[in-house]
C-alpha cells in the first residue's frame, strides 16, 4: 500500500487515524485544548522532523492492539498536554542527537533506535511494558531520569545501546532484573535479584571511572577497582537483595579466585560484600554479592580483590611532577598499585598541543605496593616545557596523564607564560624572581583600565599563581606584574566563551 505524506498540521478534532501507514515528511504538531490525534490498531505514523502536542491536546494509542510513532527529531508532551499510552510505541529512528520530553506522562513501550546520536529526556519518563535499544543510548541524570515500573522490561542493550545516566527500577517479585546501564560507548550493566514480593525501588549507575575513596577500605579487601563503580541503591520499600556486578577486558581482572565484590559506606570505607555464582573468565564475567541488608540509600558497588598481588585493577597512578635539577628537568611519578602494566612513556612538547617521546620506562608489572619511576630531559628548550605520561599495559590498553609544565627561562622578574592562553576559566601564570617578595598583579583592558588586583608571593626562581578567567567576558585583555623594585613585566591574553 502507498504511503501517505502529511505536509500540514492536525486540526480537526477528533482526528482518527486507521490506515496502514502514514509519513509525515515535515514536523508534526497536535494544537488547540480540544483536538485529539488517535493512533489506531496496527497502524504506523512516521515523522522524518519533530512532534509537538500541545497543550489541552491529546495524543493517543490504541488500547488494544499494538500503533507505532516514529520520530525523527525531537519530542515534545506539554505539561498539560495527554499521551495516552495505550498499547502503543514511541520509537526514536532519527540520526542526529534527539530530545524526549513525555509531559510527565507513562509510556507503554520506549524503543531507542538513533543511528548515529543520542536520546536524551528533558523530563523524568516512566515506561510500564518495555525499554528497547537497537541503536544509541538513552541519556538521563538525577532530575530527569528514567523509571521502570514492576512489570516493565529492558531488551538490546549493547556496547553503544544502553541507559547512560541513572534510573530507577521498582520489582515487586524476586525475578533478577538487569539495570540496561554503561557510560558513553560502554555497557556495563548491573543486576538485582530482590529478597521478597515487596514493592521496592532501586536506582542503578555505572561510572567508567575511580572512585574518589577507592584508596580506603576496612581491612576485609585489599584494594578495589580503580577502573569503574556502579550505583545500586534501594531508595524505598524494604526488599533486601543480591547484586549482580560484571566486568571486561577493561576492568583489569586477572585471577577469578580472589575476585569479590565491594560495598562503599558512608564512613567513607569499602567493605567486602561477597563473592558468591563467580562466572566467568578474566577478559569477561559476573560475580554476586552476599544478600545484602545493609542499604543506606547512597549504596554503591564495585570489583574488588583479597590477595596482594592479583587484580590489581589498572594502574593507579599517584602523582606526576617535573622539577628543575641544574640544567635538566627530572620527571618524577608513582603509582599505588599496578596489574598488567608493559611501560611507561615520556612525551613533551613545547607548545603544550604536539608531544613526542622522550623515553620509555620498563612497569612494574604487577604491584600492591608504591613504585616511583623517574626520568631525565637533559635538553630542555628555554621557556615552558610540557611533559604527560603515558601507561601502556601488555595487553595494549592504555592510561594517560595529566600535563605538567616546567619553566626553563633564566630571566628574572618576568611573566614567562600564560597557560592555557586563550583561556575559558583556569589558566596558570608561569614568572620567574631574582629575590622573592610579595609581587603585584593586575588584569587591564586594553585601554589599560584596570580590572583585577592581587598580591602575589613569590620565591627565588620558578613561580605560578592560578587565575580563574571566569568573572570575565570574552575578549583581549593584558596582564601586568609588577615586582618589590617596581620594574615589571606584561602579557597580553585572550578570554574565550
Amino acid at each position: 500500500m502507498a504511503k501517505i505524506y502529511l505536509k500540514y498540521y492536525f486540526l480537526i478534532a477528533g482526528l482518527h487515524l486507521f490506515m496502514i501507514s502514514l509519513n509525515a515528511q515535515s514536523s508534526m504538531t497536535n494544537l488547540g485544548t480540544t483536538y485529539t490525534l488517535y493512533i489506531g490498531p496496527n497502524f504506523t505514523v512516521h515523522c522524518n522532523k519533530s512532534i509537538s502536542n500541545e497543550a489541552g491536546a491529546t495524543l493517543q494509542f490504541d488500547g488494544v492492539s499494538s500503533s507505532l510513532l516514529e520520530v525523527g527529531g525531537d519530542f515534545t508532551n506539554s505539561a498539560t498536554g495527554v499521551l495516552t499510552a495505550g498499547v502503543g510505541t514511541i520509537a526514536f529512528v532519527g540520526s542526529v542527537a534527539q530530545n524526549a520530553d513525555f509531559g510527565g506522562d507513562n509510556l507503554y513501550n520506549l524503543k531507542i533506535s538513533n543511528t548515529s546520536g543520542d536520546v536524551t529526556l528533558t523530563r523524568a519518563a516512566t515506561v510500564t511494558n518495555n525499554l528497547n535499544f537497537s541503536s544509541g543510548d538513552l541519556v538521563t541524570d538525577a532530575v530527569n531520569i528514567l523509571n521502570l515500573t514492576a512489570p516493565a522490561t529492558a531488551t538490546g542493550a549493547a556496547n553503544g545501546n544502553h541507559v547512560n545516566g541513572p534510573m530507577n527500577k521498582t520489582t515487586a517479585a524476586t525475578t533478577k532484573f538487569t539495570f540496561p546501564i554503561g557510560n558513553g560507548t560502554k555497557y556495563r550493566p548491573a543486576s538485582i535479584t530482590p529478597t521478597t514480593n515487596a514493592a521496592t525501588v532501586w536506582q542503578g549507575q555505572y561510572f567508567f571511572s575511580k572512585h574518589p575513596f577507592a584508596h580506603i577500605n576496612d581491612g576485609t579487601i585489599v584494594h578495589v577497582s580503580t577502573a569503574e563503580y556502579w550505583t545500586l541503591a534501594r531508595t524505598s520499600g524494604t526488599a533486601n537483595g543480591v547484586v549482580t556486578l560484571t566486568w571486561d577486558a577493561a576492568s583489569g581482572v586477572t585471577v577469578l579466585v580472589s575476585l569479590n565484590t565491594a560495598y562503599y559506606n558512608t564512613v567513607p570505607t569499602w567493605t567486602r560484600s561477597g563473592q558468591n555464582n563467580l562466572l566467568g573468565v578474566p577478559a569477561a564475567g559476573s560475580i554476586d554479592t552476599d544478600t545484602w541488608t545493609s542499604w543506606s540509600g547512597v549504596d554503591k558497588f564495585t570489583l574488588a580483590t583479597t590477595a596482594s598481588v592479583d587484580n590489581g585493577l589498572p594502574v593507579e597512578l599517584l602523582d606526576f611532577s617535573a622539577n628543575k635539577e641544574n640544567e635538566k628537568v627530572l620527571v618524577k611519578w608513582s603509582t599505588a598499585s599496578e596489574i598488567n602494566s608493559d611501560y611507561f612513556d615520556i612525551l613533551k612538547s613545547n607548545d603544550g598541543n604536539i608531544f613526542t617521546s622522550i623515553g620509555k620506562v620498563n612497569a612494574a608489572g604487577t604491584s600492591n605496593s608504591i613504585v616511583e619511576y623517574d626520568l631525565n630531559d637533559a635538553a630542555p628548550k628555554k621557556g615552558i616545557n610540557y611533559y604527560k605520561l603515558q601507561e601502556f599495559d601488555k595487553d595494549g590498553a592504555k592510561q594517560e596523564s595529566k600535563i605538567v609544565a616546567i619553566n626553563f627561562t633564566s630571566d628574572f622578574n618576568l611573566i614567562s607564560e600564560l597557560y592555557p592562553n586563550p583561556s575559558n576559566d583556569l589558566t596558570t601564570l608561569y614568572f620567574n624572581s631574582d629575590k622573592g617578595g610579595l609581587y603585584k598583579l593586575q588584569i587591564l583592558d586594553m585601554n589599560g583600565n584596570a580590572l583585577y588586583f592581587a598580591h602575589v608571593p613569590s620565591m627565588i626562581g620558578e613561580n605560578r599563581f592560578n587565575l580563574s578567567l571566569t568573572d570575565f567576558t570574552a575578549g583581549n585583555y593584558i596582564i601586568r606584574l609588577t615586582a618589590p623594585d617596581n620594574t615589571f613585566s606584561t602579557l597580553k591574553f585572550v578570554k574565550k566563551d
